[in-house]
């Protein structure tokens, strides 16, 4: 597994995550982890591109799959105009104690 952070210039300020997990015997799927800061969806494009292109240069072969929650349209309108297809969609529920 292999995490990175986007910072904004200007402050420090995390604007983005992205990272990926790549089977180790060469079955099985890969899959990107992206987390955007919905104020900068412009960012989209670099994020994705950019985890999708780490992955595929270390396992060209298998299968690769993202979960993009729904608060983050950008990513999911950019990993669709690469070509993944959206297979599901999910409801969160959490609990507050």
């Amino acid at each position: 597994d292999t995490d990175r952070l986007v910072r904004r210039a200007a402050d420090g300020v995390i604007v983005a995550r992205l990272g990926w997990s790549i089977a180790k015997r060469g079955k099985g799927l890969n899959m990107l982890r992206i987390r955007l800061d919905p104020a900068q969806p412009e960012l989209a494009p670099y994020v994705i591109r950019q985890a999708l292109y780490e992955v595929v240069a270390k396992s060209p072969r298998l299968r690769i799959e993202v979960f993009v929650p729904d608060w983050m349209p950008a990513v999911a309108r950019e990993a669709e105009a690469l070509g993944f297809v959206r297979r599901t969609a999910n409801n969160a529920m959490g609990l507050k104690l």
